[in-house]
């Protein structure tokens, strides 16, 4: 034993007490282990030359009337024992090592268990040596990496890839793995699968070794390898959503005139990090609550594959149009009242933002006047090659690099309204200048369009009004930014909207547009050199600058009453209840804290208590699970570190801990429900973004299946690098429903019976001549 052979080796001293052999064991080295301290141990042990634990002393020596005053007596020896702190296992050392098991008071190695059959480790039949230095001295033998090593051969060799790869030979597996890669490329690249077989070709002349276009070289058969390589990504996302998921819809129109509904679902990765994966696109015949209940209980029960879903569903997040959202009559609420009682509806928050800023500009005529422009003037040099060509010109005769005008009308969200007034604003004297010479040239059929376009741009009002409409785009893009992030989590949501609020509210505009004039705007009324008129209304400086202040406040007051109207918390009432695992807003006082969430925690139980049941959690222990865990986290990390931690970096790091994650798991449970729930559908946007790209006008005749394969794997993590074709090759070798002929099959005849059992008979699924040239797969 490796104990055994450690204490032989180490100098001893012997000393005798009331009749016995004590053996002093002189340490070599420093021990790691807590409460043990000097150089020496004391410990009755056998001599050499017997196995008696306890060896009588010598004739020679007397042990009943000498005295020997150095040696302590028992009743000493039981005292200076009893201060010894006695070492026990401790649970993070398995942290690291998953082989470490400990059971009935000793430690034992899984993996030396299994394959070291000589049992040459005390570690096998289980170690009492509670000690640090003892288990990486165990970790660090021969005998523990030989385990090592058989546990990783045993399972490579067990799995279903290798398996179905062995029926393979190397030359297959390598001319699979190219077409594989080859259509990935395919899909990821946006390419059309006509790509495909010139591809093939292609690598064929370049690559002689292996040749493509033999078998499985055509549209159809690209179609296939994507349709298993997106079937690999589909199964990690259904592994993911088996726990808890939420589910992101939206809805378009596609080129083909189909109503296109996409889902998203927002899961825990392994890691315990929310993430938002693609799950599929469902074409809807009818666009009502009804018809879009139906797609999204098909989508969940055909791409995740869970038989009760209904018990992994949490909370829908969607735009807010009334077939949606309907109090009475929507899709959340029909999917709640059939299928899911305990689901939630969310609100896009980002849509809600683009709504309020829209309500705003309802009361503001002039609002229609800068957009309007700001839309002529993109179309403008937009569309012309000869408008924007001069544009340049003048550019460099003002020594400016200028900017093409931006659409006003790009996106739903504010950030394409900024860019366009920034344009603006940055070459203003070279769209001035430009739009003047075209203005008085006769020859140029765009001389009244740009003479309107002058005016405007050289109005005072419309310069003053876009200095301070700047501030405004500015400040509402980044919560606009915020809101469109899938990392965005509750307690940044409601600290962000009350931050904007607060901005808005105390923006002096009279004061900022004072000062832009006084440093901008000369006493002649130019502004960089071009000469500023108010054409519809007479007056001075101070009364255009007073008539664009009162307009501004207008708007600021009109978005912030918008803005808390559509951010009303009382509307999104039992998600707020989640906002306390935010652990910036814990109490200090520890008095307090044992209290703190009380209330909102036991209507989040009863909310979900039938859900927690079903999954077999314990709601009864949830209450005492969080006032422990919350001391716990306050003695670990401290008032100040939880202070400055969010919600999606303390509480990911506690799902990791195994120990927390047993002891808490009940109330964990509720966190992730917190984690997984989303605060914006701007995902989903983006998604359409991408299939107008790929099912453009010619290619409307995609089908919807097709059409989510080609998303998963342009949506994939994974690089023409990164990618491995193993799974999905394993996959298409082992689903097909015909046998797939083999790479030689026109081939000369083997004679060789060894070598025709080579080619053939070790295929297992190999091919047969019934499949075409372009594979069924």
């Amino acid at each position: 034993m490796e104990k055994s052979k450690e204490s032989a080796t180490r100098p001893t001293k012997q000393s005798t007490l009331l009749g016995f052999t004590f053996i002093r064991e002189a340490r070599t080295q420093p021990e790691t282990g807590a409460g043990h301290s000097g150089s020496e141990t004391e410990s009755m042990q056998p001599d050499s030359s017997t196995d008696s634990l306890i060896q009588p002393a010598p004739a020679s020596v007397n042990t009943t009337s000498e005295k020997r005053p150095s040696s302590p007596c028992a009743s000493e020896l039981e005292n200076t024992d009893n201060k010894k702190i006695k070492r026990t296992f401790q649970a993070k050392w398995r942290k690291t090592r998953p082989w470490l098991k400990y059971e009935n008071g000793k430690m034992f190695c899984d993996l030396c268990k299994k394959f070291d059959r000589k049992k040459s480790s005390s570690f096998v039949d289980g170690s009492t040596s509670f000690k640090l230095d003892t288990i990486v001295k165990h970790e660090l033998s021969e005998t523990h990496k030989v385990a090592l090593a058989a546990e990783k051969a045993a399972k490579s060799s067990s799995t279903p890839i290798v398996q179905g790869i062995q029926s393979m030979n190397q030359a297959e597996l390598e001319m699979y793995e190219k077409q594989f890669r080859t259509a990935f490329f395919v899909a990821k690249m946006d390419r059309p699968f006509t790509d495909y077989p010139p591809l093939c070709s292609l690598q064929t002349q370049n690559f002689k070794s292996c040749d493509l276009t033999k078998h499985h070289c055509s549209n159809n058969q690209c179609k296939t390898f994507v349709n298993y390589i997106a079937e690999i990504y589909k199964q990690q996302v259904s592994a993911l959503a088996k726990n808890f998921f939420s589910l992101i819809s939206d809805g378009s129109t596609d080129s083909a005139a189909l109503e296109e509904e996409i889902y998203y679902v927002r899961v825990l990765d392994d890691n315990f990090e929310p993430c938002v994966k693609f799950l599929t696109f469902q074409t809807v015949e009818k666009g009502d609550a009804p018809g879009l209940t139906a797609a999204a209980v098909n989508a969940i029960q055909y791409e995740l594959q869970l038989p009760e879903w209904e018990n992994n569903l949490v909370v829908v997040c969607c735009d807010g149009a009334s077939v949606n959202l309907g109090i009475n009559k929507g899709f959340v609420r029909r999917l709640t009242q059939e299928h899911v009682p305990h689901c939630l509806g969310m609100h896009c928050t980002a849509h809600r933002l683009e709504l309020a800023i829209k309500d705003s500009a309802k009361g503001l005529p002039y609002m229609q006047t800068v957009d309007e422009f700001l839309q002529s003037l993109y179309g403008t040099y937009h569309h012309s090659a000869l408008m924007w060509s001069g544009l340049r010109e003048s550019g460099r005769a003002l020594d400016v690099s200028v900017l093409k005008p931006v659409c006003v009308w790009g996106t739903r969200w504010v950030q394409h309204r900024q860019r366009a007034v920034d344009v603006v604003m940055k070459d203003y004297a070279a769209l001035a200048t430009h739009l003047h010479q075209v203005s008085i040239s006769n020859a140029s059929d765009k001389a009244a369009k740009c003479k309107g376009l002058f005016k405007t741009i050289t109005s005072l009002k419309f310069v003053l009004f876009l200095q301070a409409f700047q501030f405004f785009l500015t400040t509402c893009t980044a919560l606009s930014v915020l809101l469109q992030k899938n990392t965005t989590g509750l307690e940044q949501l409601y600290v962000k909207v009350s931050s904007t609020i607060a901005k808005l509210q105390n923006y002096d505009v009279r004061k900022k547009l004072s000062d832009f004039t006084k440093s901008e705007i000369t006493h002649n009324t130019e502004f960089r050199g071009i000469k500023l008129e108010d054409h519809k209304v007479r007056g001075d400086k101070a009364d255009t600058l007073e008539r664009v202040a009162n307009d501004v406040s207008k708007l600021l007051a009109g978005t912030i009453n918008c803005i808390k109207q559509r951010f009303e918390f009382g509307k999104d009432e039992m998600i707020k209840n989640f906002l306390i695992f935010n652990p910036k807003q814990w109490p200090v006082e520890e008095k307090v804290l044992s209290d703190f969430g009380n209330t909102e925690l036991a209507a989040l139980i009863v909310h979900y208590g039938k859900l927690l049941h079903d999954k077999r959690y314990d709601t009864d222990k949830i209450p005492n699970e969080w006032s422990s865990l919350l001391v716990e986290l306050r003695v670990e990390y401290g008032l100040k570190k939880l202070e400055s931690m969010s919600s999606l970096n303390l509480w990911p790091t506690v799902l990791r801990d195994e120990e927390k994650s047993t002891e808490y798991k009940n109330l964990l449970a509720l966190v992730k429900i917190m984690l997984v729930i989303p605060v914006t559908s701007a995902e989903a946007e983006r998604g359409f973004s991408w299939m107008n790209r790929v099912k453009s006008d010619f290619r409307s005749k995609l089908k919807t299946k097709i059409l989510s394969d080609l998303m998963h794997v342009h949506m994939s993590k994974d690089s023409i690098v990164t990618f491995d074709p193993k799974p999905p090759v394993l996959l298409w070798w082992r689903g097909g429903k015909q046998r797939r002929r083999l790479v030689n099959r026109y081939g000369a005849r083997h004679k060789d019976k060894q070598t025709d059992k080579a080619v053939s008979g070790e295929l297992s699924d190999s091919t047969s001549s019934s499949d075409s040239e372009s594979g069924t797969g």
